[in-house]
């Protein structure tokens, strides 16, 4: 096996989003007639990032594509404020004289970090399915709910049966007003006159149940029509 031989070394280059794992340095190599890339990745975020999952686009001088992978680092442990190299270096073509990296996927225990119209997407995952994560968007970070198997049914389910006790509460009010307004009417309906032969005056009554409700009216003989 022939020694390693650097051929560059420089930072790099291309945008990348803060407070996140970005790539901070690379170099390409050649060993045993071949060319390797090699790449630093740094931890930039709040959390410790448990695996990462990263597409290498590769490119010549002049800037046309040779060819992309997506690469996995398996389980590591990287800390905030730490760096990252991976044990195996990526092989690329001879012409290879530049590259872009696109981190697909990043996992620290339970949550997992990917980009989306460049921002970071943070999602809770648990018991083999997804819910909602912590919302991180103080820096820039949104939140993507993601629903397990089954929960989107429950969650329709429950606005069916909520739907329903508002029109039931509905017709139970309309109900009771429509009783209301019937027995209005019934008591107009009925009347009795008493007549009280001191006084010489006729008094209307309502009744409800043979109990008298109110006093409608008081006139006199006189003036009864």
């Amino acid at each position: 096996m022939r020694a390693r031989q650097s051929i560059a070394k420089d930072f790099y280059r291309y945008p990348q989003i803060n407070g996140f794992i970005s790539v901070k340095q690379y170099m390409f190599v050649h060993e045993d007639g071949k060319k390797y890339l090699l790449i630093r990745f740094s931890n930039d975020s709040d959390f410790c990032a448990g695996r990462l999952k990263y597409r290498v686009t590769r490119m010549d001088i002049e800037g046309e594509v040779l060819g992309s992978e997506v690469y996995d680092s398996g389980s590591i442990v990287l800390e905030q404020g730490n760096t990252y190299s991976p044990a195996r270096p990526i092989e690329v073509e001879d012409r290879c004289a530049d590259f872009k990296i696109e981190m697909v996927e990043v996992r620290s225990g339970n949550y997992r970090y990917h980009v989306r119209e460049g921002r970071v997407v943070t999602t809770y995952v648990r018991d083999g399915g997804v819910k909602d994560s912590r919302d991180t968007r103080s820096r820039g970070v949104e939140v993507s709910t993601v629903k397990r198997r089954g929960v989107g049914a429950i969650a329709i389910a429950a606005a069916v049966l909520l739907l329903l006790a508002v029109m039931v509460n509905a017709l139970q009010m309309l109900f009771s007003y429509v009783r209301a307004q019937r027995k209005e009417k019934e008591l107009e309906n009925k009347v009795n006159i008493s007549y009280d032969r001191n006084a010489e005056t006729y008094k209307y009554f309502t009744y409800d149940s043979e109990k008298v409700i109110y006093e409608v009216d008081t006139i006199s003989p006189a003036t009864r029509k």
